[in-house]
């Protein structure tokens, strides 16, 4: 994520602004509802004021970061997805700090959004397959 910031600055010095650019920094985990982090979630995250976005993947711990432009105080929504579930958490920029660089300066957010993802329990699919089974032979005795 630092090589996104310098490259943000960099830009930044290269045009010449005078205004303020803004570059928000968004990271968390993705969790399972056990809270451990899922490995390989397609993670896609929006700027719900300027539509602005990015796509990435969850490391093996379940972390994901990524960088874009979203206003201070923006919202940001992040929708993970792994296999046939998919949940969607949202949270609000935050001011981190300004760097000047000449006239230009650039405004960095922070935001951090964990997506806990629900999953069925597979280890309850044994369970529900043993009840059914004996209904259907306490059916059959009768």
């Amino acid at each position: 994520m630092a090589n996104k910031l310098i490259f943000g600055i960099m830009l930044l010095m290269a045009a010449g602004l005078a205004s303020a650019a803004t570059y928000t920094a968004v990271n968390g985990f993705v969790l399972d509802p056990a809270k451990t982090g899922i490995s390989g979630a397609s993670i896609n995250v929006l700027c719900l004021d300027n539509s602005n976005s990015f796509s990435t993947t969850s490391q093996p711990n379940g972390y994901y970061a990524g960088g874009f432009d979203c206003p201070m105080n923006g919202t940001v929504s992040v929708n993970a997805t792994k296999g046939s579930a998919s949940a969607v958490a949202t949270g609000s920029v935050q001011f981190l700090n300004t760097i000047n660089v000449g006239q230009a300066s650039l405004d960095l957010g922070l935001v951090l959004v964990n997506v806990e993802i629900p999953e069925f329990p597979t280890a309850a699919v044994p369970a529900l397959l043993s009840m059914l089974s004996f209904g259907l032979v306490r059916y059959r005795r009768k």
